[in-house]
């Protein structure tokens, strides 16, 4: 992922690159790496995610109310997904 330092537009360079690798196609401000996409901020987010939030999902697999939702496709598909488990659950 980059973005564009001046005006913040998002790009993928694999599915939605800039024209020029280096020059967004917008304001042709710079584009850059992502402050968050480092190998090194990944590798703490994956360390955070082992240490407090797998626990978590581990804890409540293990009551059987974890519900689960593949985030795949558009967002309006997401949302029919995420509301059909919400219908699911009982206060």
């Amino acid at each position: 992922r980059r973005i564009c330092e001046k005006c913040q537009t998002p790009y993928n360079m694999v599915s939605k690159p800039p024209k020029n690798d280096k020059i967004c196609d917008i304001c042709q401000g710079r584009v850059i790496q992502r402050p968050d996409d480092r190998p090194e901020v990944i590798m703490n987010r994956l360390n955070t995610y082992e240490q407090q939030t797998k626990p978590l999902v581990d804890y409540y697999r293990s009551q059987g109310i974890l519900k689960i939702v593949v985030s795949k496709g558009s967002i309006d598909d997401v949302f029919q997904q995420v509301q059909k488990v919400l219908g699911t659950i009982s206060v």
